[in-house]
């Protein structure tokens, strides 16, 4: 594990045309012209990040969103300055007229995911690592692994959670079948891997790797195979230590989501869009709270929710 990929995972502890795929992500930069990007807002009427942005007003952050609108809402826990510690919510999951309810995972959350509609099902990680799949209309609840990572992602038809696991920084990539229980392993390389995106079509997915020895933006295949880099083509450390700039990643327990023009990435900085092509096409500086809800891409900026149209 190089110092770059240590460093990598340790901050973690703390728009193309519809027929496109994103099979075309493993391409250097062409000379085609990037995407336009442009931003509307979301009526307050209907958005349910909206409705339930009152809670903050209590200490409380709006952590996901789901389709039928409820919401799973948290304080985050104190850490030490400069901790290596990663960052735990006390949660409540919100209906969508408000009630408050405990989840059923107790001890606090580090992440937590709702599948697209019309399943229920919500992905957890709690505070000690455990994975855990919750069906919100059985009620039934299950530990699926024991060492997984923040930044775990659905697939669009509800069908298959990536998600990685392992003992920090060693972690492989991992593909959940939801409907039969059975997973493989997408990697068995041991880099720190997050941050999972699945294509809209549901063939591929995009997550970080850290394999080169600095985090990139990859894409494969569902088996694994095709790995290849979507962002810093070219990029060595050899460059990077002479003062070269890594693309935009996802450094926080946000995954990356496609939308038909871009990548959507959140990072330390803003929400960032990156087109099939590995490039920067644009960023919305202090921007942060990157969803999906109802097949719409949100964010916050400048104190309002805003979509891509």
């Amino acid at each position: 594990m190089t110092p770059m990929a240590r460093s990598a995972l340790a901050f973690w502890t703390f728009a193309v045309p519809a027929a496109l795929t994103l099979a075309a992500c493993g391409k250097q930069a062409g000379n085609e012209d990037p995407p336009r990007l442009e931003t509307v807002g979301v009526d307050a009427s209907g958005s349910p990040h909206v409705r339930h942005g009152s809670l903050a007003t209590r200490g409380a952050q709006l952590l996901e969103v789901s389709d039928d609108g409820a919401a799973i809402v948290g304080r985050a826990r104190p850490v030490p300055p400069q901790s290596s510690a990663r960052l735990v919510f006390d949660a409540e999951i919100v209906a969508s007229d408000g009630a408050l309810s405990p989840l059923p995972v107790p001890g606090g959350l580090q992440d937590i995911r709702f599948a697209p509609a019309p399943s229920k099902l919500v992905a957890l990680l709690d505070a000690r690592d455990a994975l855990w799949l919750w069906d919100r209309a059985s009620g039934s609840v299950r530990q699926h692994a024991k060492d997984a990572f923040p930044g775990f992602a659905f697939s669009h038809d509800a069908k298959l959670l990536a998600y990685s696991r392992g003992l920090g920084p060693e972690l492989d990539a991992w593909l959940l079948d939801l409907g039969s229980a059975t997973e493989h392993a997408l990697t068995r390389e041991g880099a720190p891997v997050w941050g999972f995106a699945f294509s809209l079509d549901d063939q591929r997915l995009t997550f970080v790797s850290s394999r080169e020895g600095f985090p990139c933006l990859v894409t494969s295949s569902l088996d694994g195979s095709g790995l290849t880099r979507l962002t810093n083509h070219g990029m060595t450390q050899e460059k990077l230590r002479a003062g070269a700039t890594l693309a935009p990643f996802p450094d926080g327990r946000r995954p990356p989501i496609w939308t038909r023009r871009a990548l959507a990435v959140e990072d330390a900085s803003g929400v960032h869009f990156i087109d099939p092509q590995g490039r920067l096409v644009a960023s919305r500086p202090g921007a942060r709270d990157l969803h999906i809800v109802s097949g719409n891409v949100l964010f916050r900026s400048e104190g309002r929710w805003e979509t891509l149209p």
